[in-house]
C-alpha cells in the first residue's frame, strides 16, 4: 500500500476528525477520520508498519489547568498594567475561549480586558479557517464544563447554541470573538513577535512531543530567549516527560513551578536558576536537548522517521 503524504504540522491538535499516522514508507500523513470513542480507523497492512501518532482533539477547559484559579494567578503575577497572552497551536479556538471565559468570570469584564485580546496561532491553515468560521462542534460533557465555569450557568452568555443533525455547534458571541485574534503561523514565527519589555503569558501546551527535533530545538531556544520576570509559561500534561518531570528545555530555561501553581502547569522565570554555560550557547543547547529527545518523544513515534 502506498499512501500519498499530506502536509502536516505537528503543532496542531484539533476537535476535527483528522488523525495523524506515521509509516516507514510515507513518514507522517493524515487521514480524515478516526473516532476514538468507537475505535473506527482505516485498515492498514501489517507490512506497512503504520502507527497512529495522534487523534487530533481539543476541548474546552482541559483538566491540566485549575481553571478556577486562573484569574487569581494572573492578577497576582501582574497586579497592574496590560498583559499579552499568546496561545500557540491554538487549534479550533477552544482553549483561547476557555481562557477568556475564565478571566471574565473571575476578574470581571473590565479587569479581564488588561489581558485581551489573545493572540492565538496555529500553522495549520485549515484549523485557522475553522477557528475563524465561528463554529465549534462540542459534546454534551463539554457543555457541562463550560456551564460550570459561568457564574449563572448559562452558556448563552458567551455562545449561540445550534442543535444540528450531527450534534451541538457553538458560535462565539462578540464578547468572545472580539477578544481573540487568530493567525496562521508556527510557534517559532510567533515567538519572534513577542516583546520582552511587555508582560507576557505564553500558552504552548500539549504539542512539544510531536515536534521534529529541529523544530523543537529552534522553538525551545526561542522560547528561552524570550523569558524574563515579566513572563509566565503554561505547558500541558502531555508535555511532561515519562518520569513526570518538566521537559529538559523547560527546566534548563530558568522556568520553575511555584507551589501555588503545582496543579496548573504554569511556570514563572527565576534568573537564579539558569544554567548559564548552556543557555548562552545555542550549540550546547542543541546538544543537551538532542540527547534528551529520544527518551522524550512518545514510544509510538520512531525518532529515525522524523
Amino acid at each position: 500500500m502506498k499512501i500519498s503524504p499530506i502536509n502536516f504540522n505537528r503543532q496542531n491538535f484539533t476537535s476535527t476528525t483528522r488523525t495523524t499516522y506515521i509509516s516507514n514508507s510515507d513518514g507522517v500523513f493524515t487521514l480524515p477520520r478516526f473516532n476514538s470513542l468507537i475505535g473506527e480507523s482505516p485498515s492498514f497492512k501489517k507490512e506497512d508498519n503504520v502507527k497512529m501518532v495522534v487523534s487530533n482533539s481539543t476541548h474546552f477547559f482541559r483538566k491540566d489547568i485549575s481553571w478556577n484559579n486562573l484569574g487569581k494567578i494572573f492578577r497576582k503575577q501582574f497586579p497592574k498594567g496590560n498583559v499579552k497572552i499568546y496561545d500557540f497551536a491554538c487549534s479550533d479556538g477552544s482553549e483561547a475561549y476557555s481562557i477568556i471565559i475564565a478571566l471574565m468570570e473571575q476578574l470581571g469584564q473590565k479587569e479581564a480586558q488588561r489581558f485581551l485580546p489573545i493572540i492565538a496561532s496555529d500553522y495549520d491553515e485549515e484549523i485557522i479557517r475553522i477557528a475563524n468560521s465561528g463554529k465549534i462542534a462540542i459534546g454534551d460533557d463539554e457543555i457541562s464544563k463550560v456551564e460550570g465555569m459561568i457564574k449563572n450557568g448559562r452558556i448563552e452568555k458567551y455562545f449561540t447554541v445550534h442543535e444540528t443533525a450531527s450534534g451541538i455547534v457553538l458560535s462565539p458571541k462578540e464578547i468572545l470573538s472580539k477578544n481573540v485574534v487568530f493567525k496562521k503561523e508556527n510557534i517559532t514565527e510567533g515567538l519572534d513577535e513577542i516583546n520582552q519589555d511587555e508582560n507576557n503569558i505564553i500558552f504552548c501546551r500539549n504539542f512539544w512531543k510531536y515536534l521534529p527535533l529541529k523544530d523543537l530545538l529552534d522553538a525551545s531556544w526561542k522560547l528561552k530567549e524570550k523569558l524574563n520576570d515579566k513572563t509566565l509559561v503554561s505547558i500541558g500534561d502531555f508535555d511532561i516527560d515519562r518520569f513526570g518531570n518538566a521537559p529538559s528545555f523547560v527546566s534548563n530555561s530558568g522556568l520553575r513551578l511555584h507551589n501555588e501553581y503545582l496543579s496548573d502547569n504554569i511556570y514563572s522565570y527565576n534568573k537564579n536558576l539558569e544554567n548559564r554555560i548552556v543557555l548562552k550557547d545555542k550549540r550546547r543547547w542543541d546538544k543537551l536537548i538532542s540527547a534528551y529527545y529520544r527518551n522524550y518523544i512518545p514510544f509510538y513515534i520512531n525518532a529515525s522517521m522524523i
